[in-house]
């Protein structure tokens, strides 16, 4: 049984996460057009919710759920950035973001940075898991090939002179248009 604490901190993640929901895009405070503030609150809630949710909701906090929390967190982090850097043209017009005032080429390398540190830190928890019993098992050794398989993906985008729409093709492989239909 679940002591009243316990029960009391999903409410309370919850009211937060409602707010900050509200406060991504509604004035006055409008977090999508505060720099860092758009990225980390996209990053903390925005496609973590789900997973950060039940791990507050079932108190489960071990260092391989933490981790995976943190991969979400960097991923849809990157995601964020990689969506102002498609929409930089527009975004500059009419808002001040991340992108807009660090530019699209040091916002690649931000997402480089991040991949970065994703895989170090995966490659890091294994080993110490492995030698001394903490951090993340082999299991997680999915995460860093991951990093791996993006190489190239990073290589085009450095190389890329215009971003644009091309940003879906090189980041997700295709573009707009649906070609697996």
């Amino acid at each position: 049984m679940q002591s009243r604490v316990t029960r009391f901190w999903p409410l309370v993640f919850t009211g937060i996460t409602m707010f900050v929901y509200y406060f991504y895009t509604a004035p006055p405070l409008r977090f999508k057009n505060k720099v860092g503030l758009d990225v980390l609150s996209h990053g903390l809630l925005i496609n973590t919710f789900p997973y950060f949710f039940c791990l507050v909701a079932l108190n489960d906090f071990t260092v391989g759920t933490i981790f995976l929390l943190a991969v979400f967190m960097m991923r849809s982090s990157m995601a964020q950035i990689l969506q102002e850097v498609r929409d930089y043209e527009v975004d500059r017009q009419v808002e001040k973001n991340t992108v807009v005032v660090i530019g699209q080429k040091k916002a690649v390398w931000l997402v480089f940075g991040i991949y970065l540190t994703l895989f170090i830190s995966s490659i890091t928890l294994i080993v110490t898991y492995e030698l001394y019993g903490w951090g993340v098992s082999l299991y997680y050794s999915i995460i860093p090939l991951l990093c791996v398989s993006y190489i190239p993906v990073m290589y085009k985008l450095f190389r890329a002179v215009e971003y644009g729409d091309n940003i879906e093709r090189l980041w997700m492989g295709q573009g707009r248009e649906n070609f697996w239909q």
